[in-house]
């Protein structure tokens, strides 16, 4: 008998599961963060709308968390040369303002400045064109 290992393509895809389709929901509302320990300050964009590419889930969100610390850094000429910004995107807009409320508390501690960053990333460039 053959085994078939789960298999998972990031985007709005059919999911193979053992022999079953499953549909996946595209992640495309975000929030982004910086979090700066020796600064003791902590940057959070707003929750946004993305369009995230077939397959380039992963390669997209380096794009868009490498975009926002380069928003910040701009703001703050203390952050590190190698701190990172950090996003998560999430299916639905209740989701991703969760997520966003969860970012602006995880930092709550005395001495910790929280910043709001208005801020959306740019467009992700086309690889290909739209049908």
């Amino acid at each position: 008998m053959r085994f078939l290992a789960a298999s998972l393509l990031i985007g709005c895809v059919a999911v193979p599961t053992l022999g079953v389709a499953q549909t996946v929901l595209p992640e495309r509302f975000g929030v982004c963060w910086v979090t700066s320990v020796p600064l003791r300050e902590h940057w959070v964009s707003p929750m946004f709308e993305h369009e995230m590419r077939y397959g380039e889930l992963f390669a997209e969100t380096e794009r868009v968390s490498r975009e926002f610390r380069d928003v910040v850094r701009a703001s703050a000429p203390g952050l590190a040369a190698d701190e990172h910004a950090l996003c998560t995107f999430k299916t639905t807009a209740a989701e991703g303002e969760a997520e966003h409320k969860r970012m602006r508390k995880l930092f709550r501690f005395s001495g910790v400045d929280i910043h709001d960053v208005p801020w959306a990333p740019s467009a992700a460039p086309r690889l290909y064109p739209r049908r």
